[in-house]
């Protein structure tokens, strides 16, 4: 049990020292994305661009009947759990329920970081 103790210490230690610095960012490396650990807090989340751009987002929910402020908090909700699996350039289709009814939405990672979130619609 001691072993096991010194040899988390000194695990705990090597990841927090100097050498670890130039890789502040770990929890964003591909490591903590391929585990699926930690949840990112700080990520930029956009409806699309202008009014054209979010109404195109959420008309599906609008004819579901489910409140915007309901769908979009849900969706950011659960995007900053899966924000590391987002390949930039490439869609990312998820699956949610909210207001008791399923949906998909379809996010977007951007040059610039940010995750925009397009079409939102009812899912079977």
């Amino acid at each position: 049990m001691t072993r096991l103790l010194l040899l988390l210490l000194t695990l705990l230690f090597s990841l927090s020292g100097p050498a670890m610095e130039e890789h502040s960012d770990f929890e964003q490396s591909s490591f903590a994305a391929k585990t699926g650990a930690g949840v990112v807090d700080d990520i930029a989340i956009q409806f699309g661009k202008n009014a054209n751009q979010t109404q195109h987002a959420f008309r599906h929910t609008d004819a579901l009947g489910l409140n915007r402020s309901v769908v979009q908090s849900g969706v950011q909700t659960h995007l900053k759990t899966v924000a590391l699996q987002i390949t930039p350039g490439k869609p990312f289709n998820q699956v949610i329920e909210v207001g008791g009814q399923r949906i998909q939405y379809t996010a977007f990672k951007l040059p610039d970081g940010t995750v925009n979130v397009g079409r939102i619609h009812g899912a079977p």
